[in-house]
């Protein structure tokens, strides 16, 4: 399987000590948000866990920790947009990103890099064309040579958290769906630029009509083509079976938890109550199984692997009983007070 790392928060941001206990502890917990009962018991080991994709904008306080990762191929998805401190408050300066994203660069090699220029912001009085193809330009001559390539998304309003946090800018009107032809001549005008600094160019799922209008390749946030590329060598992944319609990504299960983040991005489709995030980041407790929770008397827990035998059949999202083969002894799984360590069901990935 493939784990995010996260599209929920930004773990090497916030949470890098957690996760290195977790990988040291050889086993992590993630609790399911449309179930919070359920609670996803992951092996952190090289046979369930195929690769790994790492989200972030500010890398720093994760450099030291890379060392721990090596036994697994993985790439970053790292984000730098050009915004302010009004839309992302929590953020570090564009210098230092800049910055940050070099350093990462000489760590790991340009092949692990995506930069990401997400999301595209047409702000009345503020963020204009001219404005993204200046500030592009110069982050593409900045980054040529430093990335694998550039990924580009427009801001997409349709997430619950996202269309709360920028009400009153569209109550306002000084934020506005942006038309498919406005769109998709910004974004040619972005690809453009990304291919005179030989910068390799694709979309995130654009929004409905935006593809019928210009020639613009989609590219895979989770893309086990690329992971199998960095480990040379075939990984067995499967598909998402819940992507939304046009997207490209292969399966993956993420380790974070919405309501955590301390970015302060005014787009955020996954904190609506900042000061809460902020409660959470304090009080998190960096030994917990679980980001962002602790494991309650009631909770479910799902044992998830991956399938070692050739005819086994991936399902993603559904459980079945104990299957009796499991040496569940090797589970390093203390938590729990029947049999089987707590683990009453599992999922194959």
């Amino acid at each position: 399987m493939i784990l995010s790392i996260s599209r929920r928060t930004d773990i090497p941001a916030f949470y890098g000590e957690w996760l290195a206990n977790r990988v040291k502890a050889g086993q992590v917990m993630v609790r399911v948000p449309r179930e919070p009962s359920i609670v996803r018991v992951v092996r952190l080991n090289r046979d369930e866990v195929s690769g790994i994709v790492f989200w972030t904008k500010n890398v720093g306080p994760f450099l030291p920790r890379l060392p721990l990762f090596k036994a697994w191929p993985y790439y970053f998805q790292y984000t730098v947009t050009p915004y302010g401190w009004v839309e992302e408050s929590g953020v570090p300066s564009l210098a230092k990103r800049k910055e940050m994203l070099k350093r990462l660069s000489g760590m790991i090699g340009p092949q692990r890099i995506i930069w990401r220029y997400d999301p595209v912001i047409l702000r009345k009085g503020r963020f204009d064309e001219a404005f993204h193809f200046r500030m592009f330009e110069e982050l593409a001559k900045d980054f040529s040579g430093q990335v694998r390539k550039v990924v580009v998304t427009m801001l997409n309003s349709d997430y619950r958290l996202a269309r709360a946090n920028l009400s009153s800018l569209l109550r306002l009107g000084l934020i506005a769906p942006v038309p498919p032809a406005r769109a998709a001549n910004l974004l040619l005008g972005l690809k453009d630029i990304a291919l005179s600094q030989s910068l390799e160019f694709e979309i995130c799922l654009p929004p409905p009509g935006l593809r019928a209008l210009s020639d613009l390749p989609l590219g895979r946030c989770i893309d086990a083509w690329l992971l199998e590329d960095i480990a040379g060598r075939h990984l067995g992944l499967r598909r998402s079976s819940n992507r939304r319609p046009g997207c490209g990504c292969a399966g993956s299960l993420d380790l974070g938890a919405y309501g955590t983040c301390v970015q302060g991005c005014i787009y955020c489709y996954a904190t609506d109550d900042y000061m809460g995030a902020w409660h959470r980041r304090k009080t998190h407790d960096p030994s917990s199984p679980i980001l962002g929770s602790v494991l309650r008397p009631n909770d479910r827990q799902v044992a998830v692997f991956r399938p070692k035998a050739a005819t086994a059949k991936p399902f993603g999202g559904g459980v079945s009983p104990l299957p009796p083969e499991i040496d569940w002894s090797a589970w390093p799984i203390h938590l729990g007070s029947n049999s089987m360590n707590g683990i009453s069901s599992i999922e194959i990935w």
